[in-house]
């Protein structure tokens, strides 16, 4: 099996689905100009040489308390800079727990979290994340993702 490094990726970001299709969003605690819709998936960087899945386990742990054990890390989504992984099945018990504080022992990084329904990724990211996460969310769950979707698309 091909083990992908950090020489093609510097994050990775992780696609939390519920039982009823909503995806985990998470809001940072420095938005760029106070803008409200600055949630993104849940994730972080990817250090050099290391396999990208066991950065984005870590990743999600500090950022949302989840645990990702071995084989919830599903197939690649989007290639890209930052890339996007189907992370589930989710257990129904699952809870999200932000840190209280960051790593470096400052504020948080993350303030609030959502789960959001395909039609309201709008409301809670830029246009370009939300497009991303549509088009993941189409390669998972099928095409009717995209027709709900594009309404938005055209509209914004």
């Amino acid at each position: 099996m091909h083990k992908e490094r950090a020489e093609t990726a510097n994050g990775c970001q992780g696609l939390l689905l519920d039982a009823r299709g909503a995806v985990l969003l998470l809001r940072r605690t420095h938005r760029r100009d106070g803008d409200p819709r600055w949630y993104e998936a849940p994730g972080g960087p990817v250090r050099a040489g290391k396999p990208v899945r066991q950065a984005l386990a870590r990743g999600i742990r500090q950022q949302t308390g989840l645990r990702v054990v071995k084989g919830m890390v599903g197939p690649l989504l989007v290639d890209g800079p930052s890339r996007l992984y189907l992370v589930g099945p989710l257990r129904a018990t699952s809870v999200v727990t932000l840190p209280r504080r960051s790593s470096l022992g400052g504020p948080p990084p993350f303030d609030h979290y959502v789960w959001a329904q395909p039609a309201e990724l709008h409301t809670y990211c830029n246009l370009t994340s939300a497009q991303l996460l549509w088009a993941a969310l189409r390669s998972v769950r099928g095409p009717a993702y995209g027709r709900a979707a594009g309404r938005f698309r055209r509209a914004a």
